[in-house]
């Protein structure tokens, strides 16, 4: 079988060129006939020889024309099918490559709607060209709003307008107020439902920024817990000794800037012993717990009251310029932690005696202020208990 149109072509040629020469044959015959009727036959065969030999010569001029003509479209047939293969693969490639952008979009767009942390996208025009459900959840947006892809500001302005700053801080509120999209590219703010975000921003290389928006409000709650803990008793969530010797230090920084007086006031619990070995521990912790609430409700709200350990207590009175205003409150302390307990049914019955020494007549540092109004403490004691008294020179030895 011919495996091309050029091949049949040349096929074909070839059997018209022995039909003519069949034909040729027939002439020559039809010569030999003429020679016997005719005188002039050669001059007839002469020319039914250049007939023919002028068709057999058109013949294959045509058909050499021909050749060419099927040759060149064989190859034009050839490239046309080796240029379809081409696109046919450059199809088969590019619909591999839309299915794999496809399945990464589709990842991508699990990702951001599953991740713990809320993302916005703000491009180099400060437009808002992606925000996750996480973030608009957590920064209370509307859906509506930010599927128009609004302006950064524009998003400020919403913010505003249901105050969602109103419970940061006033550094943070600045912040907000008057500086670019990234000149803080890190802070945290308290929003107005108590949750703590945490706010990074990362600028992209065409000018825009990604912002991640976590909430950390367990995690500054536990600190916070901590840090409580470290700087306050256990038992009755007063200062414990330690805290109040920061405090102190700062009163005292403070008292000395401001030219102010500063009292502080050391306590101990009289008969509190008897009472935790009739009726146990449970129940003495439980009176010191009631002493420590009776104690805060007795001073002022700038007072510091602290436990010192065991059944001591001391405070703190910044600016007490007036001893006697001192002397009332020791005298309202004695008053309150002095009242009948109820101890679970149990009736408990303590009194407190309480040593006072004044910054600066009695001392200019932490340390010396709490040893004479410790020994202030033990003059009360010796004089009954139940009492208060302030320190003195002659107590300075003992």
């Amino acid at each position: 079988m011919p495996r091309s149109l050029a091949t049949r072509v040349i096929v074909v040629g070839v059997l018209a060129m022995a039909v003519a020469a069949c034909m040729i044959g027939l002439l020559v015959i039809d010569i030999d006939a003429a020679r016997a009727r005719h005188g002039d036959w050669p001059l007839h065969a002469g020319r039914i020889a250049l007939a023919t030999l002028a068709m057999l010569g058109g013949g294959v001029a045509l058909l050499r024309r021909v050749t060419g003509l099927v040759s060149r479209l064989d190859n034009s047939r050839a490239s046309l099918a080796f240029r379809n293969a081409e696109i046919t693969r450059a199809s088969e490639q590019l619909a591999q490559s839309r299915a794999r952008l496809e399945a990464q979009s589709a990842l991508l767009h699990t990702t951001l709607e599953t991740m713990d942390q809320g993302l916005m996208v703000v491009d180099a025009a400060q437009s808002v060209v992606i925000c996750n459900h996480q973030a608009m959840e957590m920064l209370d947006l509307p859906a509506e709003l930010m599927a128009r892809r609004p302006a950064f500001a524009e998003v400020l302005a919403f913010q505003r307008s249901r105050d969602e700053f109103a419970t940061a801080d006033s550094a943070v509120r600045t912040l907000i107020d008057t500086r670019p999209l990234l000149d803080t590219p890190h802070y945290e703010r308290r929003r107005p439902n108590g949750q703590v975000i945490e706010i990074r921003s990362t600028r992209l290389p065409d000018g825009g920024v990604v912002r991640t928006y976590t909430d950390i409000t367990a995690r500054r709650a536990a600190e916070d817990r901590i840090r409580h803990a470290a700087h306050h008793d256990a038992l009755t969530q007063l200062c414990n000794r330690a805290m109040f010797g920061e405090q102190l230090e700062a009163a005292l920084l403070a008292a000395q800037r401001d030219q102010h007086s500063l009292a502080v006031l050391y306590l101990d619990l009289d008969h509190f012993k008897q009472v935790n070995d009739q009726l146990g521990h449970a129940a003495g912790d439980l009176l010191l717990t009631e002493a420590a609430r009776r104690m805060r409700t007795a001073v002022r709200e700038t007072d510091t009251v602290a436990r010192m350990g065991g059944d001591e207590f001391a405070i703190i009175q910044p600016n007490a310029d007036r001893p006697d205003s001192t002397m009332t409150v020791a005298r309202r302390l004695l008053d309150r932690v002095a009242a009948p307990y109820d101890l679970h049914g149990s009736p408990a019955a303590i009194g407190v005696s309480i040593g006072i020494a004044f910054y600066p007549e009695d001392g200019l540092t932490a340390e010396d202020l709490l040893r004479h109004a410790d020994a202030a403490l033990y003059d009360a004691k010796r004089n009954g208990r139940n009492t208060a008294r302030c320190f003195r020179a002659t107590l300075a030895g003992g």
